[in-house]
């Protein structure tokens, strides 16, 4: 099995380039897609796991190569990525977190130690107040995706792609 956000074309591209005074165009629709191959015949399927996704993220550290239920990842639902929602592949329902005039990047999964629960931990993401012009640190439960922290900046933190958590020493 081989899970990956699928585009139909290549307008991303252009689409994740800034102007000056805001994106250059709208995030294309996307699709979360499992590729199933039959190493015997070659044989290869796929289904629509969800839609409109980008940035997924899953507990790597113990789920990479393995099977996962819970899977992180930023939405343009209105605006330049405005959600970060939580998907649960076995049953497809999603859970949402969104705030208004705010925009987060990728959400990172720090699971919470001791557990062997997939979805016990927190996610991060910096998110952007675009009226304030000012980045927080979001917190949010990974189990209810509930807010549960915000570390403001005194200033905004530029989009970046493919964070990493990583325990300290």
């Amino acid at each position: 099995m081989v899970d990956l956000v699928a585009y139909d074309d290549p307008a991303i591209i252009d689409a994740l380039y800034l102007g000056p005074e805001e994106p250059r165009g709208p995030i294309p629709a996307t699709e979360l897609r499992r590729y199933v191959i039959d190493l015997e015949t070659g044989a290869v399927g796929s289904e629509t796991l969800a839609s409109d996704l980008e940035l997924p993220r899953i507990d790597y550290g113990r789920r990479n190569t393995k099977p996962y239920r819970y899977l992180y990842a930023s939405r343009s639902a209105d605006a330049w990525f405005d959600q970060l929602m939580k998907i649960d592949v076995s049953d497809r329902s999603e859970t949402v977190w969104s705030a208004p005039g705010c925009h987060p990047g990728e959400p990172i999964f720090v699971r919470e130690p001791g557990t062997d629960d997939e979805d016990a931990g927190v996610v991060l993401s910096v998110v952007l107040d675009a009226a304030a012009g000012k980045s927080s640190l979001v917190v949010l439960d990974a189990r209810s995706f509930q807010e549960l922290a915000r570390a403001e900046a005194p200033h905004h933190i530029p989009f970046g792609f493919h964070g990493q958590f990583l325990r300290g020493g």
